[in-house]
């Protein structure tokens, strides 16, 4: 239930920090979207876990996981300027959204501790067909659960 309540916090938060944002309708396979024009939208899973050891009367675990940001653009004669625009607009939502999840302790503050940990940011896709930008952002929240 920790993990489902962490997301939901998340999810919540991405509303506020990127309130032009919908969720995608396919979260886990991205390329089953198709967004052609549809907006700007954002998919976030639950990804690895792994716990930290220690000797409390707690469970402490690292819990990875993936938020994806697609925009829409529209092709120009104009050469690839407008498409680098939304490359670099997508950087700053990831980061936005980010500091908004860090300094909300995830959205979750009773069970989240700590602060949020390896950001790593990927190498934005283009997808041609679909007229799509993604980026995809991986994170770590630390949560305690009581034995």
């Amino acid at each position: 239930m920790t993990v489902a309540t962490i997301k939901a916090g998340i999810e919540t938060r991405l509303g506020i920090s990127l309130p032009g944002y919908t969720a995608l309708k396919y979260q886990l396979a991205l390329e089953d979207n198709k967004n052609k024009g549809s907006g700007d939208k954002w998919a976030l899973t639950a990804i690895n876990s792994d716990e930290i050891e220690g000797v409390t009367k707690f469970i402490t675990v690292d819990q990875g996981f993936r938020l994806s940001l697609v925009k829409s653009y529209i092709t120009t004669n104009e050469g690839d300027s407008a498409l680098n625009d939304k490359v670099t607009e997508l950087r700053d939502d990831i980061m936005t959204a980010y500091a908004d999840i860090v300094s909300s302790k995830a959205g979750a503050p009773s069970v989240v501790i700590g602060t949020l940990q390896a950001l790593a940011v990927e190498d934005t896709v283009i997808d041609r067909d679909n007229k799509t930008i993604t980026i995809i952002a991986n994170f770590t929240v630390t949560y305690r659960v009581s034995t």
